[in-house]
Order: C-alpha cells, then sequence, then structure tokens
C-alpha cells in the first residue's frame, strides 16, 4: 500500500483536515419552536390558543396592529412571550399587515401654486385617501372633489378601484 499519507495530501493541497471530513446536516438547523407558551402564574397555553387571542384582537373595529403592540397586549394579558414568537405565530397564521412599498423618487413634481378663485366652482381640487381595510387585508380608495372657494367636499366616491372613467 504505498502513496502518500492523507495529511501531507491535504497540506500540500492547502486543504484543512475539518474541511475534508466536513458532512453537511440535512433539515432545519437551530431548535424546534415551542408548542406552547408559559404564562405568568407558571401555567402554560397551547399556541393555537395564542393565535385565537390574536386573531379576536385584530378582528376588532379600527385594530391593526403590528408584532410589538400584539406583544405588549399580550404580556397585559399574563402571557411570557417576545416579540420573534408573536411574529412567527403572526406570519405562520398569516395575520401581519401587507408591507409598505417604498416610495418612488424619481418622480417629477408640479410647482407648488395656491389658486386664488373669486367664485364657487372655479377651480376644483381632486383627493385621494388610502383607507385600510382589515377584514379584506387590502386598501378601499376615497376620492372627494373640493371647492377651493367655499372649501366643501362636492363629490366623494368610496371603492377598492377607481378607474379613470370614474374620475372623470
Amino acid at each position: 500500500m504505498g502513496g502518500i499519507s492523507l495529511r501531507k495530501a491535504l497540506k500540500a493541497a492547502d486543504l484543512s483536515a475539518s474541511s475534508y471530513y466536513y458532512q453537511p446536516r440535512s433539515g432545519k438547523q437551530g431548535r424546534k419552536p415551542s408548542k406552547e407558551t408559559l404564562k405568568a402564574d407558571g401555567g402554560a397555553v397551547p399556541n393555537g390558543t395564542v393565535v385565537e387571542m390574536i386573531r379576536s384582537l385584530l378582528n376588532k373595529e379600527f385594530v391593526h396592529y403590528g408584532t410589538e403592540k400584539v406583544t405588549r397586549w399580550l404580556k397585559r394579558q399574563g402571557l411570557v412571550i417576545n416579540r420573534k414568537k408573536v411574529y412567527r405565530l403572526m406570519k405562520e397564521n398569516r395575520l401581519l399587515n401587507p408591507k409598505k412599498r417604498p416610495k418612488q423618487k424619481d418622480k417629477v413634481r408640479v410647482a407648488f401654486r395656491v389658486p386664488r378663485p373669486e367664485r364657487v366652482f372655479q377651480h376644483l381640487e381632486a383627493d385621494i385617501k388610502f383607507i385600510y381595510v382589515h377584514g379584506k387585508g387590502r386598501n378601499a380608495k376615497a376620492l372627494s372633489f373640493i371647492d377651493i372657494y367655499s372649501q366643501k367636499i362636492v363629490a366623494c366616491t368610496v371603492d377598492y378601484s377607481i378607474k379613470a372613467d370614474k374620475v372623470l
């Protein structure tokens, strides 16, 4: 059995022994997520119950909290829980709000000017507001036309989609 020893071959190839013997592991790294959440009194609650608590909070009218507010609320309910676990539970159960899109920086803006109307309906302005509808998980658009002279809303419409022909 002739030849060169493994140690000399690795040194000649400038390769460490740990790299030569490395075996990649299969599966996900790290600790498995817990199936229950501790309570402040020492008991435990299944994660399904925690998800139902979060869902009942988010189903209230005008409530669309993020993970930090939900975490604070759960802690006030007597649970020992951190923001990372709340984020994981909300993400797994699709309870997170949609991410905000970054603003486009390369748009050319019209120079600011203040119209000075002398009578009613001489100058109208349109204003669009986005209203998040929690039950649908999307934004609705509120289009309103304002008379600049009287500063009153002349017309208003709310819809999920407002096309140009509807504006006209």
